[in-house]
This record gives C-alpha cells, sequence and structure tokens, in this order.
C-alpha cells in the first residue's frame, strides 16, 4: 500500500507543495481510495489540500505549476487537524499552505489503497 508523507516548513510559495504522485501500474482498485490526513504542528498556518489528474503516464515530466489544481471540500482553507478521502481516481495530491504567521509546520500524509 503506497504511502507518502511530506512535511511543509513554510508557505508554499517559497518553499514548494508537498507532491504525491497516484500509483495505479498495478492496476486501479474499484473504487480507487485515497485518503488523505493533514496535520499542523502549530496554530499559525492555514492549508489546503488540492488534487489534479493533469499526471499522466505519457508525460515525462509533471510539472506542478502547469497543472490545473481543485481544492479538496473537505481540507479547504483549515488550520487544523484534517482528514479527506477521494473514491474517484486522481493522478497527483498535494499540500499548500497559504497563509501563516512565523515558522509553519503541516504534515501531509497519503495512503493509497491497493
Amino acid at each position: 500500500m503506497p504511502r507518502f508523507v511530506y512535511t511543509s516548513t513554510g508557505a508554499s510559495s517559497t518553499v514548494g507543495c508537498g507532491q504525491y504522485i497516484a500509483d495505479w501500474r498495478m492496476g486501479m482498485p474499484n473504487p480507487p481510495t485515497i485518503t488523505v490526513t493533514c496535520v499542523p504542528t502549530t496554530s499559525n498556518a492555514t492549508f489546503n489540500a488540492e488534487w489534479s489528474n493533469d499526471y499522466g503516464s505519457s508525460v515525462s515530466t509533471f510539472t506542478s505549476s502547469l497543472a490545473n489544481w481543485f481544492v479538496s471540500s473537505n481540507i479547504s482553507a483549515v488550520s487544523g487537524n484534517s482528514y479527506a478521502v477521494f473514491n474517484w481516481p486522481v493522478t497527483a495530491v498535494r499540500l499548500n499552505v497559504t497563509a501563516y504567521t512565523s515558522s509553519p509546520s503541516v504534515t501531509m500524509t497519503v495512503v493509497q489503497q491497493g
């Protein structure tokens, strides 16, 4: 079962976004399920979990800034522990820290079924 953990220590505009690329090489489960948890270790960050379907096997490199990203309805402009489940195929998930006051820290964990 693929698992990805990323901790952000600044705004996504300055440190970038943690990205998870879904691995469907072993076949896609029915239904496809990806769980995302976001846990801030400081109380001064606002963040989103975002997903995209722009990554594909025919693409040799994935440029996050060129992708179309959609904000998860469960993890949108939040500052506390958050949880979301994607029950549809997505090809990428990222953590986007949108605002903070000083030294933010948010950890995103992604677990893909299969």
